[in-house]
Parts: structure tokens; sequence; C-alpha cells
């Protein structure tokens, strides 16, 4: 695991939440989220998906487990902010779904974010800036 805190923001790569764990524990399993960023106490998880294309609305199901089942000890309460997906490839689903879109990351807080080369990424710095 490693860990980097830059004034009162942390950012740490395979944390590890579990039951024993402070100041924030799972009430259900161990958990190994990719990338956590700790920011004013509050929580949000990114993992990278290489095999997204036919298993995006599973890969965000599994999101849920980050977002609703870390708490923060002190206080019992929920921690993670938003959870998101981070893919080298956008999938659009045949629905009314588009896990990628602004509105839906904002209605559900969680989604997924396309990093391929040559993309901008401009939907990702405006979450970052709208953050921090």
């Amino acid at each position: 695991m490693n860990e980097t805190r830059t004034g009162k923001i942390c950012h740490t790569y395979q944390k590890i939440i579990q039951s024993n764990t402070n100041p924030y524990y799972s009430y259900t399993q161990r958990m190994i989220p990719d990338i956590v960023i700790d920011y004013q106490n509050q929580l949000y998880v990114m993992d990278p998906k290489y095999r997204i294309p036919t298993n995006l609305p599973m890969a965000l199901g599994e999101m849920h487990k980050y977002r609703d089942g870390i708490v923060a000890r002190d206080a019992d309460t929920r921690v993670v902010n938003e959870v998101y997906i981070l893919t080298p490839t956008e999938c659009y689903m045949p629905s009314d779904k588009d896990f990628y879109d602004v509105g839906f990351h904002e209605r559900y807080r969680m989604g997924a974010y396309c990093f391929s080369p040559g993309e901008t990424n401009e939907f990702f710095k405006v979450w970052v800036e709208k953050i921090f």
C-alpha cells in the first residue's frame, strides 16, 4: 500500500479496509479499493477496470460495496462520497443509462470515466476541480 499525504489530501493505492481498521472500517468484508482519495473526511474511490465493455453494469454494482459498506469508526457513518470506474474504452449501454454522463454521476454519485491515449479527460478534470 502506498499512501501520499499532501496538505489535507491523502491518496492511497490499494488501501485495506476491514473490520479492525481505523479511522474507516467495513462491517461486511475486507475491501481493497485500488485508489482512495481522502479529503475533508470524505472518501472518493476509483477502480481501474480493463475488461469493461460487456460488464460495465456488473462492475458498477461491485462499486456499491465501497460506497455503502465503508464507514467512519468514530461516528458509524458512511464516508465514501463517490465511486468511479476508470476504463480505457467507452461502452454505451442500449438503455437510457449513460455511466459516463455527468448527470448520471451527480445523481448516483458513481459512474465511469474513460482514460485512453489521446483523450483530454475534460469531464474528469472538472470533477477533480469541483472536489478540491
